[in-house]
């Protein structure tokens, strides 16, 4: 079959057909046929890529950036393919390519920003974003990310300033209305929590992290039974979301039923088992006498406001305690022997 007819097949399999294996055999074929075809190698990548097969993509869009024909969006897919990897190094020296070639293209520095963020690299990533927002000053992803790089910092001035902005330009947009949701439940500024949530969830009726922490703002305003279908919505949206089976544990906790706020943060910290805000919820929920261990099985010292919770606890057994300050500290997880 000549390669014009298997590429005119291969796109009505996937485009109409819905039969991407089969496309993905022809589009196999034709770059077997013609290697340099950048077209071809690009449509077999997003057939990959379609079904979350990103590190079968890779190698294939690194053939693509060999080619003279390559574009800045080839220089995007890859990186923002190595991203999904979390081949931050790998995704930085892509960009950085791209930017040579493309000084003023904005979705590259825009790129660039994320891996360097998740490298820690922050002061480079902000210069990156801040670059994106010279070329575009209404890129709103660069203010989102440049947002929760400041929140990040401690820089809650600026966090706030470029989510408003972010509202400025787009009053629907889900993610700046989640953020500043969840920054005003943390400041307990429940009015302004409630709002923002209500904006999300109504863009987005599914967001489990909105939809609590809609229904935690609730509870908080008065309105206990309606948040509780709004908090059991969430559980059921978002089961293994930490934060959503937290805020539904304490106000399961709030309304007299500590036995199901524990269930709620074991399940919330076994997701999530770095968090010391639900690891103290569940330590100061736990009958602590029965499960104390003698004192001779720590070897630590103790801070002040320290709370202890078993680590694992099921069938009334412990495997370990976990210790947790109330003031901003590391978390020590020492087995019982």
């Amino acid at each position: 079959m000549p390669a014009s007819a298997l590429r005119a097949r291969a796109n009505a399999l996937s485009d109409w057909l819905n039969e991407d294996a089969r496309a993905e055999a022809d589009m196999r074929r034709l770059v077997e046929m013609n290697p340099s075809h950048a077209n071809d190698h690009r449509t077999l990548a997003r057939l990959l890529k379609k079904h979350d097969r990103v590190e079968e993509a890779v190698p294939i869009l690194q053939h693509v950036l060999s080619f003279d024909a390559s574009t800045t969006g080839d220089f995007r897919a890859l990186a923002k393919a190595l991203l999904t990897l979390k081949r931050d190094a790998e995704a930085e020296s892509v960009c950085t390519a791209g930017i040579a070639a493309w000084p003023d293209y904005k979705r590259l520095y825009m790129l660039r920003g994320n891996a360097r963020w998740h490298q820690d690299k922050t002061e480079a990533a902000r210069q990156d974003y801040d670059r994106a927002l010279e070329l575009n000053a209404r890129c709103v992803s660069a203010l989102l990310n440049r947002g929760n790089l400041s929140r990040g910092q401690g820089d809650t001035d600026g966090m706030l300033e470029d989510w408003l902005k972010v509202l400025d330009r787009e009053p629907k947009n889900t993610k700046a209305h989640q953020h500043l949701a969840n920054h005003f439940l943390g400041q307990q500024m429940w009015d302004q929590c409630l709002s923002h949530a209500e904006e999300a969830i109504r863009k987005a009726p599914s967001n489990a992290r909105a939809r609590a922490m809609f229904g935690r703002a609730r509870f908080e305003l008065g309105e206990g039974e309606a948040a509780l279908d709004d908090l059991d919505r969430a559980v059921s949206d978002g089961p293994d979301i930490a934060q959503v089976r937290n805020q539904r544990g304490i106000v399961l906790g709030k309304l007299g039923h500590p036995d199901l706020q524990i269930e709620d943060c074991r399940i919330a910290l076994k997701n999530a088992p770095g968090d010391t805000g639900i690891a103290f919820n569940l330590g100061v929920r736990l009958p602590k006498p029965d499960l104390w261990p003698r004192r001779s099985t720590f070897s630590m010292i103790w801070s002040p406001g320290a709370v202890a919770c078993p680590t694992t606890v099921g069938e009334g057994n412990v495997t370990g305690f976990l210790v947790v300050c109330q003031r901003p500290s590391p978390i020590w997880n020492t087995p019982c022997r």
